[in-house]
């Protein structure tokens, strides 16, 4: 049932709204990262630190809306972002053809000016850590391979990592990652090669923040970093803060085992790039429990791992956290770029509903949030519908005839299941309290889902019948964080309605067990069984005795037939015909028998279209040629052509029919 008013009088609303530029995050708890064995640490408190955001995908395509309200900031708000990764590639063919060259390195000089910086600021306003990537796959190019770069452009990331940290090398925010992933073919000393004068560089101007390393193999080859780590004499002032990247997609590796290896030889990883799918980006995932994601993210966790999941974006792609427009990533490229809405929601800049986020997205934003002190768009504790399971074994809803009415959980046998997302706002001793109903008795327990840690078991009563409702309740421990919480079926049988997590300095009281406590309750005393408002008080029976949806104390018509239409005081509407629905009453329309879709005027007569494509060429006439002094062949980028009554744009150079092919957008309709 739904007692909104209820839990929001109680408890209020556990939400703080992170203004653009406001400090209250990771970087003001943490403060400065630093290397100290195989853990990354906070130099402020000492303790290892686990952080947890998305990687970009390639900006050149995907790229973010900047500023307050933009992406970044929605990211933080509706994801609870620890860090982001600027994933710009720096020299990557692009295009239909191939043969342009995007990122860093490519054919739009102020790339970074555009759109790097500006997100840098932004994870600085928003008090977050960012990671600036030197995005490129290093491999020598193949036919098959064309995206391989052949080199990893050492000389110019010598500079541009000298650009990032004079400007920002003063805040403890950035994080250098100094290549993305070196290929199969490449050694780790060529790794070394490239990697050390980048370090040095670095180091000359910003001593304190951290620098990412990446291994052999698109760094999953993490033990030749670890036989062999960046040591002092090999740099110019001592190899100091450095960890080494390790990327993995959860369907594809499985090198766990490896990678404890590197750790126990001493060297701190930091995930910079992992995904739910295979690793193509695309394919099945696995949400559950102890499935491939499932592993490697509680592997991370326990050893304070902290990671970037890709990507942010909504490509056409399993891993991606949003929703596609379309199949055709060219099209869905220039829609994001639009921030055109998708069900009501502008995808390039959010904030994003659930409607929107793909299954990976939720997922990871739960694993995200999970121990985390939730500050922005947390859900509050207090009272949770028992139907509103994240997920569940077992169980059947049903409605209920308990208070406030609604669905509640049932058919719950010994085994059975369900979780729940919840945010505890500080560790302490809190009581549970269960709406339960059973006509033989049974026992259930409160755990952490998975039941790796039961805060509490507790017998559910006998109660008379499975719709007599009782609130039974027990005190347990639990931490602060947002974590995932269940109800576990030991045995017997039991119906739940709802449960609720309170403070035991805000015990609640229901005393004569009607669903609404006794601090509101403005009826107290009320019968067991009685049906009650959100105040308590009994709700009174209102006749309609025709059954007119008009009660009878206001019904001026009584007795009307079932099923007639009638107005508000329960008279029948008198039906006014239109006989070929153009919205004119047959009485006034003048123009009968049009069809269903004209326009019409008030008389219902026709309204000849007018067209407004005029100054706009009709296919096939094309607007540009080939060369000077030959005939009109194609339209460039941008031309207009319209055909069949539509407009439409050029994407690029085209000669096809207007509207058949992505290389044309649909504009407006001429008539």
């Amino acid at each position: 049932m739904k007692r909104y008013l209820l839990i929001k009088s109680l408890f209020g609303i556990l939400l703080s709204c992170l203004s653009y530029g406001a400090l209250s995050g990771p970087v003001t708890e943490y403060g400065q990262l630093q290397v100290e064995g195989n853990k990354i640490i906070s130099v402020k408190t000492g303790q290892p630190v686990q952080l947890k955001g998305f990687s970009t995908h390639g900006l050149q395509w995907f790229p973010y809306i900047t500023g307050e309200g933009g992406t970044v900031e929605n990211m933080v708000g509706d994801f609870g972002v620890q860090v982001i990764r600027l994933a710009m590639y720096v020299h990557e063919r692009s295009g239909i053809d191939g043969n342009t060259i995007a990122g860093y390195l490519g054919e739009s000089p102020n790339i970074y000016e555009d759109q790097v910086r500006p997100l840098i600021l932004d994870a600085i306003a928003n008090d977050i850590y960012v990671v600036v990537d030197w995005h490129l796959h290093w491999n020598p190019a193949s036919e098959q391979n064309k995206q391989w770069t052949p080199s990893p452009y050492t000389e110019e990331a010598k500079s541009f990592f000298n650009m990032v940290a004079e400007e920002f090398g003063n805040h403890p925010n950035i994080i250098y990652e100094i290549m993305n992933e070196p290929g199969q073919f490449i050694t780790w000393q060529e790794v070394k090669n490239h990697a050390i004068p980048v370090y040095n560089q670095i180091r000359a101007i910003d001593s304190n923040n951290l620098i990412l390393v990446p291994t052999p193999s698109f760094s999953q080859n993490i033990l030749d970093a670890a036989n062999d780590p960046i040591v002092d004499a090999e740099t110019a002032n001592g190899a100091n803060n450095i960890a080494y990247t390790m990327h993995f997609y959860a369907q594809s590796h499985n090198f766990r085992e490896r990678a404890d290896q590197a750790l126990s030889k001493g060297i701190a990883i930091f995930v910079s790039e992992w995904g739910m799918s295979d690793f193509t980006g695309d394919g099945a995932i696995d949400t559950s429990e102890n499935g491939s994601s499932d592993l490697w993210v509680d592997w991370m966790r326990d050893r304070n791992i902290s990671w970037l999941a890709w990507n942010f974006a909504n490509k056409d792609e399993t891993s991606s956290a949003l929703k596609a427009y379309e199949n055709s990533n060219l099209g869905n490229e220039w829609q994001w770029s639009q921030n055109t809405l998708r069900d009501g929601v502008p995808m390039q800049s959010g904030p994003w509903a659930d409607s929107v986020i793909s299954d990976s997205g939720k997922w990871i934003r739960s694993r995200i949030l999970e121990g985390q002190s939730c500050t922005v768009n947390c859900p509050p504790v207090g009272l949770i519908e028992a139907e509103n399971y994240t997920e569940m074994y077992g169980i059947q809803t049903e409605t209920t005839s308990d208070n406030g009415g609604g669905e509640n959980v049932g058919y719950i046998d010994p085994g059975d299941w369900m979780t729940y997302a919840v945010n505890i706002p500080a560790s302490g001793t809190y009581t549970v309290n269960y709406r339960v109903a059973s006509l033989t008795g049974g026992s259930f327990q409160f755990e952490k889902a998975g039941g790796d840690v039961v805060f509490g078991q507790i017998s559910a009563p006998s109660t008379g019948d499975w719709q007599v409702w009782q609130t039974i309740s027990h005190t347990v421990n639990l931490s602060a964080g947002q974590q995932n919480v269940a109800l576990a079926s030991l045995g017997g049988a039991w119906n739940v309605n709802w449960f609720e997590i309170v403070a035991s300095s805000q015990l609640i009281s229901d005393s004569d067990n009607d669903g609404v406590v006794d601090s509101i309750d403005q009826c107290p005393g009320t019968l067991i069984g009685t049906e009650v408002d959100s105040l308590g008080c009994v709700i009174t029976v209102i006749s309609d005795s025709d059954s007119d949806g008009v009660v009878d104390s206001i019904d001026q018509c009584p007795g009307t037939l079932i099923d007639t239409e009638v107005d508000n005081l329960g008279c029948e509407i008198t039906v006014i015909f239109d006989g070929d629905s153009d919205g004119i009453v047959d009485s006034i329309d003048q123009c009968p028998g049009t069809l269903i879709g004209t326009e019409v005027d008030n008389l219902g007569c026709e309204i000849p279209p007018a067209n407004n494509c005029l100054d706009i060429n009709t296919y096939p006439n094309w607007t540009a040629n080939d060369w000077p002094g030959t005939p009109n062949n194609h339209n460039n980028s941008g031309d207009l052509m319209q055909v069949d009554g539509n407009a439409y744009s050029a994407n690029w150079y085209t000669s096809s029919l207007p509207g058949s092919d992505a290389s044309w957008t649909f504009i407006k309709a001429c008539n």
